[in-house]
């Protein structure tokens, strides 16, 4: 506990608090522009924007924009591509924002257009600012702690909404979620490699073990994020696609798996772990070095890629699922639940890395392991 509350965690907690309080205040003041009133938006949108677009406010697009980006930056992504600059990420961002606003804008009268698309891509770019210093000063990413206050000031009143027996069976559906996910966050699948024992003046350097870790679940929150999107894109437009309806919950986990392979076709340089392995004289145990470790790197990759894209699919239905079976989809979205569970665990990892508790448990896993049995 002494780790969360320190000096400079106290600062971090210090800063969330005073740009959550900021946040919160854009999407309660109107935009320029905007009619009074407002206009209701149901599914995704409204939450990502935690009402904001229903008061038509300053920040009213909320974090859609920036949870949109790192998903279409890995689809966009070619082997090797990594972004140059933190400039990319905030102009797609405030780009998308820019696309957001223009059906938003014209459901109002056509007068009210021009400005009220300025002021919601403006005021994008002021969540932008914020997640960015949220993310440098903050406890945690920008984006997710944003989006986990939006959802924990809607999620418990929709649980109430839905009943006793509902939320009897959707909260433990959420903490399974909650596993799932860490478990596939932290998940690798490790290829040993060895070097080659040699001779160095009068004891050998080489001969040590170590692994080419695959992670499990890298892209598919990305994956699941834009899936989601496309799925409930048409309410902006007044369109409605119901959640416990057979086509959603069949859309749903094929666009997942769909947008994880995509986005994780080229994650694994074949070659060029080949190559370092090479130059640094070390191999894969049973595996020839140069071309067929090549084939065999992007083999691991393939399948641990087909892994978490189908765990993906699978958790990403779950929440949907249990409320279409609970008959609680128009009072409790699964959408909702599943946001809060990605929300959570994403803040959870951040605070535990920057208050060194990560490294500590991961200190503590390592000795257990190597530590003699009976």
């Amino acid at each position: 506990m002494r780790a969360l509350v320190g000096p400079e965690m106290r600062s971090r907690w210090l800063w969330t608090l005073g740009v959550v309080v900021l946040f919160r205040l854009g999407q309660t003041l109107p935009a320029p522009g905007a009619p009074r009133g407002g206009r209701r938006i149901d599914g995704l949108l409204d939450l990502l924007t935690g009402g904001g677009l229903h008061r038509l406010a300053l920040l009213g697009l909320g974090v859609a924009p920036l949870l949109l980006v790192p998903g279409l930056l890995l689809l966009l992504r070619r082997d090797g591509d990594r972004p140059r600059s933190a400039w990319p990420p905030r102009l797609t961002a405030v780009g998308l924002g820019a696309l957001l606003a223009v059906p938003v804008a014209l459901t109002t009268p056509a007068a009210r257009v021009p400005l009220l698309v300025l002021s919601l891509t403006v005021g994008t770019g002021l969540t932008v600012l914020l997640a960015e210093l949220l993310t440098r000063r903050g406890i945690a990413d920008g984006a997710s702690v944003l989006l986990l206050v939006q959802l924990l000031a809607v999620v418990p009143g929709l649980l109430r909404a839905a009943g006793g027996p509902a939320a009897a069976v959707l909260v433990p559906v959420t903490l399974l979620v909650i596993g799932a996910l860490a478990v596939g966050r932290t998940a690798e699948r490790r290829v040993p490699v060895q070097w080659a024992k040699r001779m160095v003046g009068v004891r050998p350097p080489g001969g040590r073990s170590a692994y080419l870790p695959f992670g499990l679940g890298p892209a598919w929150p990305s994956a699941a994020l834009l899936a989601l999107l496309l799925l409930h894109l048409p309410a902006a437009v007044g369109l409605r696609l119901r959640e416990d309806g057979p086509v959603y919950l069949t859309a749903l986990p094929l666009l997942v798996l769909l947008f994880a392979l995509i986005a994780s076709a080229h994650a694994v340089d074949a070659d060029g772990h080949a190559d370092r392995l090479a130059r640094q004289g070390a191999f894969v145990p049973g595996i020839r070095p140069g071309r067929p470790t090549a084939e065999y790197v992007s083999y691991v990759g393939r399948r641990v890629a087909w892994a978490g894209a189908l765990l993906g699919a699978v958790v990403a239905t779950l929440p949907a699922l249990a409320a279409a079976l609970t008959g609680a989809s128009d009072q409790v979205s699964g959408t909702a639940l599943l946001l809060l569970a990605l929300a959570v665990v994403d803040v959870t990892g951040h605070v535990l890395h920057r208050s060194g508790l990560a490294h500590a448990v991961r200190a503590y896993a390592a000795r257990t392991q190597d530590a003699p049995s009976g």
